[in-house]
């Protein structure tokens, strides 16, 4: 009983992270960024960004990924799970069989420029309460290795999504 009154405690997380790879952010990309929000951690190579429902900027995480990034995880304790790769543009037409549902469930892609942002999303609302105590800043170093497997072309990331994520 204890613990369930504690629960009434919780605040809902945000999470967003954005990183650079191979390559840093210029200073007025720098700048711009900071400018979104004084509660964000941004550097050279990273952009994170930790909040409540209560003082949360809702980003357009699109945006920042297509003109800043070449990954990004976001998380809302409401349910939502986001994580985008940009990769070479070459690779759009292997990932095309994989791609299902939308940005809100499912593979999507889209061409910005000379790359393909392939973004895989997830929406579980009713376990809201099931992820308050998660560490989402732990999550995207273990998901980077997905990028360069990506980015050379294996589409297996993809193929586990579209099979809902286990190994048929």
């Amino acid at each position: 009983m204890q613990e369930m009154a504690s629960n009434r405690d919780f605040k809902v997380r945000s999470y967003y992270e954005g990183r650079t790879i191979g390559r840093q952010l210029d200073l007025g990309q720098i700048h711009a960024l900071k400018r979104l929000s004084k509660r964000l951690h941004v550097n050279a190579t990273m952009f994170i960004g930790d909040f409540t429902e209560a003082n949360d900027p809702r980003f357009g995480i699109g945006a920042l990924m297509n003109e800043y990034f070449d990954v990004f995880l976001h998380f809302d304790g409401f349910g939502p799970f986001r994580l985008m790769f940009r990769t070479p543009a070459v690779h759009a037409d292997a990932i095309e069989p994989y791609l299902i549902g939308n940005d809100f469930h499912g593979v999507t892609s889209q061409i910005v420029g000379d790359d393909v942002i392939v973004r895989i999303a997830r929406y579980e609302e009713d376990g809201e309460l099931g992820y308050y105590k998660e560490m989402p800043e732990l999550w995207l170093d273990m998901l980077l290795p997905l990028h360069a497997d990506l980015a050379e072309g294996d589409m297996s990331v993809a193929i586990q999504q579209a099979r809902g994520g286990s190994d048929r």
